[in-house]
């Protein structure tokens, strides 16, 4: 086994925490100014490096971004888009929680992933916004 080196531990460090430091200002963003594509874009971003990155303080952000998204006046298609990115950012929130894969009965992080799947899944835009939802297990 190659032998680690101080500097190359140093720059490992140096990178997470650049990578922290990106996530934590992707998490502070505000959507107020951002146009709906815009706004729905910067929360995906947030959810997909969120779970990347195993952060759960970027998945809370993005629900309670979404929570926000969804008072503005939205079309059908991202009133659909609105309801898989918060099954996608509470799928986080269960793995991030570390009971994912256990006997618990109670699993919340999923109960609200599978509401938020079921409301996109009945929602009128759903045809016209996500021709297939993949739910990860």
């Amino acid at each position: 086994m190659p032998k680690t080196t101080r500097s190359t531990l140093d720059k490992h460090c140096q990178e997470r925490k650049l990578e922290c430091e990106d996530l934590e200002k992707l998490r502070e963003r505000s959507i107020s100014k951002l146009d709906d594509d815009a706004a729905l874009n910067h929360i995906g971003t947030l959810i997909d490096a969120s779970r990347d990155a195993g952060f759960t303080r970027g998945a809370d952000r993005a629900i309670y971004l979404l929570d926000e998204f969804a008072k503005r006046d939205l079309n059908v298609q991202h009133g659909a888009v609105l309801e898989y990115f918060r099954s996608n950012a509470w799928a986080v929130k269960e793995m991030t929680s570390g009971i994912r894969g256990t006997w618990a009965w109670e699993h919340p992080e999923r109960e609200q992933q599978i509401l938020a799947l079921s409301r996109a899944a009945a929602h009128p835009g759903l045809s016209n916004s996500i021709s297939c939802v993949v739910v990860r297990s």
